[in-house]
This record gives structure tokens, sequence and C-alpha cells, in this order.
């Protein structure tokens, strides 16, 4: 039977690539109330706990509540191998648990998807996907065909139905994405710079590249529609901008030192004329004329 192609295994290959360049561990802070980081390192914490679960949990587990604490401490090892965060916090202990409990549940329905796709009247249990063993996988077809696993799905499905929104942000929570606008709104609210300052006042569609970030032939947030300017384009648009302020920089400079030519030109103009009324005062005082300057009491 073929197989539905589909995308290829995770690797957080950027994120690799930072540690492999000697770059330090990411300081990982989740707040209170929060069950992830916001920001910078955030799409990085998720993706390497979900590697970290698919290739720690056992698949006999059938709930988070059934990993024991051996294989728990396990995991907690992988992640403090490779992030900075204090697990000593309650709450960040908890927002650990629970980012585990929702990849785990995640993999789970994953399995479980690919055992529908199977299509009925074949052996199902002679079709184990490639990353998972033959053991693993008749050991989910049992419990995916036990009378447990039927009612809590039947479960399930009744109240999905009662859901009033459906999640539209792809993989995206919705945590994350409030963040993000209220980051862009912040930079859209920035007042404009003075002349000649470094900072310039950025259009919608750079605000959303600063906050979302940019990836060659594709617009973040906007998906397959828009069609991204290549690497090339956004170099040269660079250089240009580069220039644009390496002349502002010189003119400034110039003007710069147009005004201190002029300002001390001045300043000799003043000494030499100092110098010119006390000589025509000392004249005077020789010839016995007596002259008071006027002063600014």
């Amino acid at each position: 039977m073929s197989r539905k192609r589909g995308r290829n295994k995770s690797e957080n290959k950027s994120f690799k690539d930072y540690l492999k360049q000697g770059g330090q561990k990411p300081k990982i802070e989740i707040l209170p109330g929060k069950t992830c980081p916001l920001g910078k390192y955030s799409q990085w914490w998720i993706t390497e706990l979900g590697i970290i679960c698919k290739e720690e949990v056992p698949l006999k587990a059938h709930t988070w509540k059934e990993v024991i604490p051996r294989e728990r401490e396990t995991l907690y090892k992988r992640v403090l191998d490779v992030f900075d965060v204090d697990l000593n916090q309650e709450h960040v202990m908890e927002a650990v648990n629970e980012s585990f409990r929702k990849i785990f549940k995640q993999m789970r329905h994953k399995l479980h998807k690919q055992y529908m796709d199977i299509p009925d009247g074949t052996a199902k249990r002679d079709s184990p996907p490639d990353d998972v063993s033959q053991e693993n996988w008749e050991h989910l077809c049992a419990w995916f065909e036990s009378d447990e696993f039927q009612k809590k799905s039947r479960a399930g499905k009744g109240g999905r139905k009662c859901l009033k929104v459906n999640h539209n942000g792809g993989c995206k929570s919705f945590v994350r994405h409030r963040y993000e606008k209220e980051k862009m709104l912040q930079l859209r609210s920035q007042p404009p710079s003075d002349e000649g300052s470094s900072n310039v006042m950025l259009t919608d569609d750079e605000i959303a590249d600063k906050v979302l970030g940019i990836r060659s032939g594709y617009v973040r947030g906007l998906g397959n529609c828009e069609v991204a300017p290549s690497r090339r384009l956004r170099v040269g648009s660079n250089h240009q901008e580069v220039e644009q302020l390496r002349r502002r920089a010189e003119d400034a400079e110039s003007h710069l030192d147009e005004l201190r030519t002029t300002q001390a030109a001045q300043q000799r103009q003043i000494e030499q004329q100092q110098l010119t009324l006390e000589l025509v005062l000392a004249q005077m005082r020789n010839s016995g004329i007596n002259f008071n300057l006027p002063t600014n009491e």
C-alpha cells in the first residue's frame, strides 16, 4: 500500500545549528498563568519539547498521567541540557508538564489518525508507521480497538461539536498570536523619529517582518497566497537603505564641519574686536579722557 506523503520529521534545525555554532543556552522565562514562553525563543522551545516527547515518552502510556516519575525526569534532564530554564519554580514546572501533556496528546491523536487512514478490511497491525516499532504499533492498535477508547472517542466527538469557536491559527496558540499582535501595535504606535536619527518609522510590512521573522519564499502570517520578496531583492533593498543612511550621515558631518568653521571665524572676529576696543580705551585714557563702559547690572 502506498503511503501518503507528509511533512518531514521535525529536527528543529535552526536551533541545532545555533547550538553547534557555540550559542549559549536560550534563557526561557515563563510568566505565571502561561504554559509556554512568549517571544524570541518560543518556537524553538515548543519544537524541541515535541522532539523530546516523541523520543522519550513510551507509547504504551495511554495518557500523560501514566508516564511515571522516572521517565519524566529523563524529559526534564533533556530540557535542561539545551535550555536555561528554572524548573524549581512551581509555575514553570506546571507549564512544562502541561506542554508535555498537550504534545503527548497530539502525538497520540496523530497515530490514531494514521490508524484510521488504513482502509478497513486490511491488516492494520501489519502497517506500522515508519517511526513506530511493530510491538508498539500492535499495542496501539489494541488500544484503539478497545471499548474504553471507543467510549472516549465518542465523547470527544460530541464535545467538539459544541465548540463555538474553532481554532484557525495553525499550530500557534492564541496567546502567542495575541503577543505578536501587541508587539506590532507597539511598534506602529512609536512616533516618527527626528530627521537624522538612526530610527526610522517602519511600514506595516516591515513591522510584520520584524515581529514574525522572515523566511525565504514565504510571508509569515499571510500563508502561501502572498509572494515573498526573494533574498536577493531584500539584500538589494537593504543596501539601498544603508547607502541612503550613509549619504545622510556624510551630509550631516559636512554640515557640522561648516558650523565649526563658521563658529571659529566668529570667535576670532570677536577676539579681534575686543582687542581693538581695549586699544582705543587705553589711548583715550592717556589723553585724559575718562570713559566708563556701561555694564549689564
